[in-house]
């Protein structure tokens, strides 16, 4: 029987999409990158520690992790030293799998992802601050489902699923625009670097099998898919 827990974005599309029955998946995790309460970050641990007592020892435990951990600007987030805490407990069990996921996009889910943030923003006219030279790393909620689908019995017990472009935010925003009909109110500041690297090879290989789109336009055909 799949055990998936969680009732947000992943969990849903996980639910409707996964066809192995060999992982057991915590994906209840905070998903706000700008969370401070230690009350949230205290609940994920609780939740994951009674997750863990309950398990099947005959299955794989993935949990799903951030990209931002690699962000050289957010080493002192709080969100960020969270997560990097659930990886430490995650990775004392031998039978574990941590996915590092860079931003989300589906349908619904979190309002305060940059996606939706993004994408109320521009519906509603408000100013959207950006910084110039950041750049973000996307994924179809869907094709996180494809991806499990096709592990296979063995793979490095943490794997960074990423696309193989980034984006400037600016143009990202900009795209956003277009796809919405509606003029972007952008402040552009000076800040942001492009710290994401290249997808392994392993995790190339497990994309092309899924039939992802490795091009540039990946993006567009998000945007217009969830818009």
């Amino acid at each position: 029987m799949l055990k998936i827990k969680g009732n947000g974005l992943i969990s849903k599309s996980l639910n409707k999409n996964l066809t192995t029955n060999s992982f057991e998946i915590f994906a209840a995790g905070v998903s706000n990158s700008n969370e401070e309460s230690i009350k949230e970050f205290n609940r994920e641990i609780e939740e994951l520690l009674t997750f863990i007592d309950d398990r099947d020892p005959l299955k794989t435990i993935i949990y799903f992790s951030t990209y931002s951990i690699d962000d050289p600007s957010l080493t002192s987030s709080k969100y960020n030293q969270h997560k990097l805490n659930i990886e430490n407990i995650i990775k004392k069990i031998d039978d574990s799998l941590i996915m590092r996921l860079p931003n989300v996009i589906g349908d619904g889910g979190n309002p305060n992802t940059m996606f939706n943030y993004f994408k109320e923003s521009i519906k509603h006219n408000k100013q959207i601050t950006v910084l110039k030279n950041a750049f973000r790393n996307f994924i179809d909620v869907n094709d996180i489902s494809c991806f499990i689908n096709n592990l296979g019995n063995k793979y490095p017990q943490t794997i960074k699923l990423i696309h193989p472009i980034s984006y400037n935010i600016i143009d990202i925003v900009t795209k956003m625009g277009y796809y919405l009909n509606k003029n972007v109110l952008i402040k552009k500041i000076e800040g942001g670097e492009n710290y994401i690297d290249q997808p392994t090879p392993y995790v190339y290989n497990i994309m092309k099998k899924c039939d992802i789109n490795m091009k540039e336009t990946y993006i567009d055909n998000i945007l217009k898919k969830y818009i």
